[in-house]
Order: C-alpha cells, then sequence, then structure tokens
C-alpha cells in the first residue's frame, strides 16, 4: 500500500493523515491504508512530468471545485474552522 511505501520511506502517520490522505480523497481515492503505491506514485508522477496535466482535465471542472473543495469539505467535517481573512499565529493540535 502507499502507506507501507511512504513509512518505509521515513514518513509518519501524521502527514499521512494531514496530506496524504486529503490528497488521495480529492483524486477520487481511497484512503492511503488501502490504495496501491503504484497508483498514487504514478498520478504524481504524471502531475511532475506533465505541465499540461490540468488542461488534460485530470480533475472534472476547475481546481477549486475538483481539488480544493473536497479538501476543505474533509477538514470541515472533521471540525477544522479555516478562516481565510485571519493571520495564523499558531496551530493547535492533539
Amino acid at each position: 500500500t502507499f502507506t507501507e511505501w511512504f513509512t518505509q520511506l521515513g514518513g509518519s502517520r501524521g502527514s499521512l493523515d494531514r496530506m496524504w490522505d486529503p490528497i488521495a480523497y480529492a483524486l477520487g481515492f481511497i484512503d492511503c491504508d488501502h490504495i496501491s503505491a503504484r497508483a498514487m506514485l504514478t498520478i504524481f508522477m504524471l502531475f511532475a512530468i506533465r505541465t499540461e496535466a490540468s488542461v488534460l482535465r485530470m480533475l472534472e471542472g476547475s481546481p477549486q471545485t475538483g481539488l480544493h473543495d473536497p479538501i476543505i469539505a474533509y477538514l470541515e467535517e472533521r471540525g477544522v474552522k479555516i478562516n481565510l481573512k485571519s493571520a495564523c499565529r499558531d496551530i493547535v493540535h492533539e
């Protein structure tokens, strides 16, 4: 799985939970514990080497609709409050 591959290279569970799972969900995948590393790495390599990837309709609709909104929804469902017009002075986490 992507999780196994990532943690073998020194990645943390927190990074998976905070960053990689939301990215996988936004791309229409399942969580990193259940998706193959090959699938995740293939899509990221495509974005890395193909500068026109966004033009190829890798996301349905705009990046706001296809990428940002799903990540925002995922975070808000878990109690995260996003304040765009406020400066961040401290990040409090468990």
